[in-house]
């Protein structure tokens, strides 16, 4: 009898050889599977990963306190911020901390790589640091002047979120080039997505600029409660988390409120991250990161003690998340 996951039958469709090729392929998988004792289909193996509730993730420790923020090198390294004043960076291999960058004389909630690798850390000390992606030395430091919610470098700017506004830089020189206001809204997290710079703001709304004009384009309409995490899917698509609810935009101007079978968060959403499948992780002061997908049920991922404030995705399509017992975990 022909097995074929639902997902690929419209394989019927070519040769007979071809067909068979696959259905072989397809059952070496469903044994692999079975054998592991995983109970989804075979073709979704990285999702199975997550969905696994018994596995255990990698735990990194190394923080002396909170981790508040996550970023992804391009040669795969993790870099992690925290409220022991350091960025910490580490092995996806085995995990292993590889330098400890110091330099900040308070909380370090942000942090982001720029198309060279060089890596950005923002802190509530009002400065932003700039780390040679090789050897790790501190290249520049940035006077902002301003608690540092947020810290984005592009390939020609570095956008700034901060308690009032957002400020840019110039990436190559470090130069001042313009405050973008924002009605002195506090703002939150910041993606980009070609031209479009969105931001979250404590108002519940997101604004979206023109990243090379800096002038503002929209604004998208959320609850009254703070964005604290935004991500970009596929097509467009913006997730963004509100209070303990993450809401999603495809083109329209009002967020859909996701809701899965479990359930939502019960406490603020504070990190989102998308997977290359197009799959949403998020996390939560409830100390739980839930794993949406359209066409899945809903995961629910219960490893950590306390909240999680920062979530990233790995090269090889692993999550990170980072916690504020001090810990970060790789899934």
């Amino acid at each position: 009898t022909l097995w074929l996951p639902d997902e690929l039958m419209i394989l019927i469709f070519l040769r007979v050889g071809l067909i068979h090729s696959c259905e072989r392929v397809c059952r070496r998988w469903k044994r692999i599977c079975e054998d592991r004792k995983v109970q989804e289909r075979a073709w979704s193996l990285r999702w199975l990963s997550y969905a696994d509730k018994t596995r255990t993730p990698k735990q990194l420790e190394g923080h002396g306190r909170q981790v508040c923020a996550l970023a992804v090198g391009i040669d795969g390294k993790i870099y992690s911020g925290s409220a022991d004043h350091t960025v910490r960076v580490w092995s996806t291999k085995d995990g292993a901390l590889l330098r400890t960058l110091t330099g900040h004389t308070d909380w370090v909630r942000a942090l982001g790589v720029c198309p060279e690798g060089h890596a950005y850390s923002g802190s509530d000390d009002g400065h932003v640091r700039v780390w040679d992606g090789n050897t790790h030395d501190c290249l520049r430091v940035i006077s902002v002047e301003d608690v540092i919610n947020a810290v984005l470098p592009s390939e020609r700017w570095v956008f700034t979120a901060l308690d009032h506004g957002i400020k840019v830089w110039e990436r190559a020189s470090g130069r001042y080039e313009t405050d973008m206001g924002a009605d002195h809204n506090a703002l939150w997290p910041l993606a980009l997505d070609n031209d479009m710079l969105y931001a979250g703001g404590a108002d519940g709304n997101i604004r979206v600029w023109s990243a090379s004009q800096f002038h503002l384009l929209k604004t998208l309409k959320g609850n009254d409660g703070t964005v604290y995490a935004l991500a970009l899917g596929r097509n467009g698509i913006l997730f963004a988390g509100c209070d303990h609810t993450v809401r999603v935009w495809v083109g329209g101007a009002e967020g859909r409120v996701l809701d899965g079978p479990d359930g939502s968060h019960t406490s603020m959403v504070r990190a989102l991250a998308v997977g290359p499948d197009g799959t949403l992780f998020s996390g939560s002061d409830d100390n739980d990161v839930r794993v949406w997908h359209p066409s899945r049920r809903q995961v629910v991922l219960h490893q950590h003690r306390r909240e999680v404030r920062a979530l990233a995705m790995l090269a090889d399509g692993r999550l990170c998340s980072a916690c504020y017992d001090g810990s970060l975990r790789i899934w």
